[in-house]
């Protein structure tokens, strides 16, 4: 019995992980502000699929204070496209300076596995609510837009 069990979740979870885009990836992650003046941050940042809709990701972003970013991700495919995915997500961000913040974040974007290659390119829209006190007033932003370049480790 035994035996039986451990072999049907064995196909159970090698079936789910070859159904999948990607397993792992790392590479840059960027987030443009427009508006009321421009800011880039940028830095490091890893994805990871626990399913074939299920993601997350984190990353470590740098503009004159560090931000931790952490988003839990829905992916469903989008068009004919075995490449092309589109994803909604939230997560919080935290933002470690003098005076620390504490960010809701939303997600809505696409991803692009270059075919026959170990890159993917993303792009999303990324409005959030600021949780903690903000020195500028600004509470609720819809103006910050992501882009991530990564490599795919498998």
């Amino acid at each position: 019995m035994k035996v039986f069990l451990l072999a049907g979740a064995f196909f159970l979870f090698s079936n789910t992980a070859f159904a999948q885009p990607y397993r792992t990836s790392f590479g840059l992650s960027t987030e443009l502000q427009a508006g009321r003046g421009w800011g880039i941050l940028a830095g490091p940042a890893v994805k990871h699929f626990f399913t074939r809709h299920s993601a997350g990701e984190a990353a470590l972003l740098y503009s004159g204070a560090f931000y931790l970013n952490a988003f839990y991700q829905y992916h469903f495919k989008l068009g004919t496209s075995e490449n092309l995915q589109a994803y909604l997500g939230a997560g919080p961000t935290i933002g470690i300076a003098s005076n620390p913040l504490v960010i809701a974040r939303g997600q809505a974007g696409v991803e692009y596995r270059i075919k026959e290659k170990p890159w993917t390119m993303g792009i999303d829209w990324r409005p959030y609510y600021i949780i903690t006190n903000d020195d500028d007033g600004n509470i609720f932003t819809r103006n910050l837009f992501g882009l991530s370049f990564r490599y795919v480790l498998k």
